[in-house]
């Protein structure tokens, strides 16, 4: 779906509402853009792939404009767009694991930031990466809207549809069992002798 070029008329949420509802995609636009960041984290948080994550965003739009007569109050349209993002991300899941089994492939991996001459750093960052993939799906979507969407947990709380102090909650409880990951992991990992990443070299035959 192209956003029109022009905003629609009218601020309020119910006659900007009532206007999409009769098939008016200005209106429609107005009224769903401001969700484009939440439906694009959540599908993230499942799919850890951004460009997949931006196919959900724009199959969420389709989605919500043919269906948009069984949304009673503009007022849920947050958490309505919020479900119909998560289940689209979900069916997309389920679709490329169905490919993924047919070319007898594993599952492709998402991209990891490289930097040629701090390999340490390359090693970090998948080592997060890593952690995170294992979270529960709501803390990788909470930890998504705070770090790679930049929202408060005023915005998160409002995005999620739940409380103020729920949202602090369920972003505490998700930054610390990511940290247990990466202290378990840093634990269980063992040093490789051919590597001098941070200058240590072999005992042997010095």
């Amino acid at each position: 779906m192209t956003a029109p070029s022009t905003q629609a008329k009218g601020s309020a949420p119910e006659a900007l509402y009532q206007r999409a509802a009769g098939g008016d995609s200005e209106a429609f636009w107005e009224l769903v853009r401001p969700h484009e960041r939440l439906i694009h984290a959540v599908a993230f948080g499942i799919l850890r792939d951004s460009e997949l994550a931006q196919d959900v965003v724009h199959d969420t739009y389709v989605r919500a404009f043919g269906t948009l007569g069984s949304l009673r109050s503009p007022a849920r349209m947050t958490s309505w767009l919020y479900g119909m993002g998560r289940n689209i991300a979900h069916e997309t899941l389920r679709k490329r694991q169905r490919a993924d089994r047919l070319v007898n492939e594993p599952p492709p991996q998402p991209e990891v930031l490289i930097v040629s001459d701090l390999l340490i750093k390359e090693e970090e960052l998948a080592a997060l990466d890593r952690a995170t993939r294992e979270l529960p799906e709501q803390h990788r979507i909470v930890l998504g809207l705070r770090y790679m969407q930049g929202m408060s947990c005023k915005e998160i709380a409002a995005a999620l549809d739940i409380g103020l102090e729920a949202a602090k909650s369920r972003l505490f409880e998700a930054r610390k069992a990511l940290h247990r990951r990466l202290t378990a992991a840093e634990k269980t990992a063992a040093p490789s002798p051919a590597s001098s990443v941070r200058g240590v070299q072999p005992a042997s035959g010095q």
